[in-house]
């Protein structure tokens, strides 16, 4: 896993992968699911740290792999069957996994009434954290350098302001959810205290000396910086929040308890930014005819089709619903 901070110190117009998700979940007549999902990308893409279909979770999987190098595509398909009522999964991890995944509930509900049989088919994305650090993004980056990180041809000193602002937006950022981790541990008892802390993250990061960093970034071959840059934003990062924990100096339950909830912020963090750029499709067949439905369209044989990106839940629950009716 990358920091964007990272990403943008490698490349400065690096792109997170945009994995393609496309479901197809059938229901038969009896209420039995047949769920079939197929991923496609790049390697880069599949370094995802969101959960996979996987044999460990129940499904059955195959993978298929085209091109070579920078022209290398991967596929990986995955089916499993559910049983007349079984509980339908919520994400892909296996049973009993505790790691962090995105979550999707996803139910199949049978309504008996006078004019037949109701299939009610519903999912639901729950809102994903994301404005309390994007927020600095959107402060320190503005259009135009967003426009700039995109483009060739850069000059030097273009550069080092774009990595002046990265290294703000990622530095505030940081502190967010050291802060998010210090509330859910417990807090602190004075203000000041917090505040302090946060004053000794950020100076880390203010102290770097950004353009000799990108001197030696650009006298390593290249083949070499992608790992240099890893250790030098790993180094950082511990060490600001080093620098964090020691103005604080929680005793040893509540920083334990702190270092739990700092990890699990940063993950869904992380998991946010990652899924973002990726692209779903969730194509939903029930049985009968479709009486009603928020999909984006309803396709001739009655199949209810979503198309959308993981923006679509940060922040805000997105719930995805149709229902049809199969006459008696």
């Amino acid at each position: 896993m990358r920091s964007s901070l990272v990403l943008l110190l490698v490349s400065l117009c690096a792109s997170a992968g945009c994995l393609k998700r496309s479901e197809s979940v059938q229901v038969q007549r009896d209420g039995s699911v047949l769920w079939n999902v197929t991923f496609e990308g790049s390697p880069q893409d599949f370094a995802t740290d969101d959960a996979i279909p996987s044999a460990d979770a129940g499904w059955k999987v195959d993978r298929e792999t085209r091109g070579a190098g920078d022209q290398e595509k991967q596929t990986l398909r995955a089916f499993a069957q559910f049983a007349p009522g079984e509980a339908l999964p919520s994400n892909f991890l296996p049973a009993h996994s505790s790691a962090v995944a995105l979550q999707f509930p996803t139910s199949v509900n049978e309504e008996r009434r006078a004019d037949g049989l109701y299939f009610h088919f519903e999912r639901v994305y729950p809102a994903r954290p994301w404005a309390r650090t994007e927020y600095w993004s959107e402060r320190f980056l503005d259009d135009e350098k967003n426009k700039k990180a995109g483009e060739d041809g850069w000059d030097a000193a273009e550069k080092l302001e774009l990595i002046q602002a990265l290294v703000l937006a990622e530095s505030h950022a940081h502190a967010e959810w050291a802060g998010e981790a210090l509330t859910a541990s417990g807090g602190v008892a004075s203000q000041d205290v917090w505040l302090q802390a946060r004053t000794a993250l950020l100076n880390v990061y203010s102290a770097l000396d950004l353009a000799e960093l990108l001197r030696s970034s650009e006298a390593l071959p290249e083949a070499e910086r992608d790992a240099w840059f890893d250790q030098t934003a790993r180094a950082v990062h511990d060490e600001a929040l080093a620098r964090f924990l020691a103005a604080l100096a929680l005793a040893d339950e509540q920083r334990a308890r702190f270092e739990a909830a700092y990890e699990l912020e940063r993950a869904e963090l992380e998991l946010s930014k990652q899924t973002g750029v990726h692209n779903f499709e969730l194509r939903v067949q029930l049985p009968g005819t479709v009486v009603a439905s928020n999909a984006d369209r309803i396709e001739a044989d009655g199949t209810a089709v979503w198309e959308f990106n993981g923006t679509a839940f940060r922040d805000r629950e997105l719930r995805l619903q149709v229902t049809s009716r199969l006459g008696e």
